[in-house]
Order: C-alpha cells, then structure tokens, then sequence
C-alpha cells in the first residue's frame, strides 16, 4: 500500500509538472487563432516610425514577409481601432521625461536614440567659460571634413526624437522589437510607437498589448497635459 501510495504521489506531481508546459502551449495556440495574423503594429498607419537600425533575425522555419503589405494595415485598423498616437499639449522636452518614465515602468530596453539634442541642454553652453576666461588653444583645431549625406543619420522630420528598444513578454518571453517617435508640432507634441515581432509572422497580439501599455503608462505620467 505504501508503494502504491508513492507512486500516486509521483504520478500526481508528474502530471502537474507537465500541466505548465502544457498551459503555456495551449494558450499560445489560442492566441494563434484568436487574434489577427500580423507581426507588426504601428499607431500611425499612414507614416509609421521608422527604426533607426532594422531589427534582423534568423527567422529559421518561421519565415515572413520583409514589408507589411497594405492589406496588413487595415487589418490592424480593423482589430485594434483604438491603437493611435498620443498628442500632448506640452514641450518637446516634457513629454519626453514622461516618456522615459514609462518605457523604464514598461520594462523597455532603449538601444538607440536619435534626435536627444532637441530635448537635452547643450553642454557646451554649461560647461564654456566666460569671455574674460576662454583660454587660447596653441594648436589651432584640423578641419575635418564634413560626412557625406549618406552615412549621416537622419531624423524623420525636422523636431524628431526616435528612440528604439526591446522588450521581451512575461508569460511567453518572446522579444520584440518597438521604436517611440516623438515630434514636436507648434504647441503640441505627438508619441507615436511602432512594436515589431522578432520572430515569426504572428505576434499573438501582443503586439498590440505592448504598444497599448506603454501608451497607457505615458498617459498616467502626463496626465493633465494630454490633448485632442
């Protein structure tokens, strides 16, 4: 009896430790064939953020499309009619500390930015001393010349910060790959974000969870400030 009992004891423990694996399949697999079958989604449909650098990734026996097709954005405005772009009637420079806020609550990493000198204090101007104090270099500086326009960096628009990130899902772990544009427009200043899969052409639609938490948090954060 004793024996018995142990193995039933084994059996039972067995069967709860496949339980999870098992779980986390399942819900995957509903997700599958519940939400929309895309891989990216953007809060601006006709001009989407662009990634400073494109995310690449041995996508193995999960290959995709390298370009969402037009019949991918109505899908998405179809499914997720209320992912849109924020406006706030603030400075550049504010909304981009609650934007900072919320990616670091989000458990969003920033790998690149680009476009920071319109929203942090030139140094330069801080740190120059005084006319009656500027020292005279001995060696004049060596002019160098200017880059070409191809291998400068260029901002979407004129009053752009792009800042491009990763993150990965709590249950799933799975990565994804997001770009947070900030522009700036009279007294107003728009964030919009594009949150691409890392793998395959299906983001179980956490996609959109991802955009629509980060939105929700910058929200809180600039809460009083939002516009129409």
């Amino acid at each position: 009896m004793a024996s018995r009992a142990r193995g039933g004891i084994a059996a039972t423990k067995g069967i709860l430790y496949a339980a999870v694996p098992l779980a986390t399949v399942g819900f995957g697999m509903f997700l599958y064939f519940t939400r929309p079958p895309l891989f990216e989604v953007s809060t601006d449909l006709a001009d989407p953020p662009a990634f400073l650098a494109e995310p690449h990734a041995n996508q193995q026996w999960l290959p995709r499309s390298s370009a969402l097709a037009s019949a991918d954005r109505r899908i998405q405005s179809a499914s997720y009619p209320a992912l849109t772009g924020r406006r706030y009637e603030g400075a550049l420079d504010r909304v981009y500390q609650g934007v900072q806020k919320a990616v670091a609550s989000a458990r969003i990493t920033i790998t690149r930015k680009e476009g920071l000198e319109l929203v942090e204090p030139d140094i330069s101007t801080r740190t120059a001393p005084r006319d009656d104090q500027a020292a005279v270099p001995d060696v004049a500086p060596i002019p160098v010349p200017r880059p070409e326009p191809s291998l400068m960096p260029a901002l979407e628009a004129p009053g752009d910060v792009l800042l491009q990130g990763e993150t990965r899902t709590l249950i799933l772990g799975l990565h994804f790959d997001l770009v947070i544009r900030l522009r700036e427009d009279a007294e107003t200043t728009s964030v919009d974000i594009r949150v691409q899969s890392r793998y395959g052409s299906h983001d179980l639609g956490m996609g959109a969870e991802i955009a629509e938490d980060f939105l929700d948090r910058l929200d809180a954060e600039l809460l009083g400030i939002a516009g129409g």
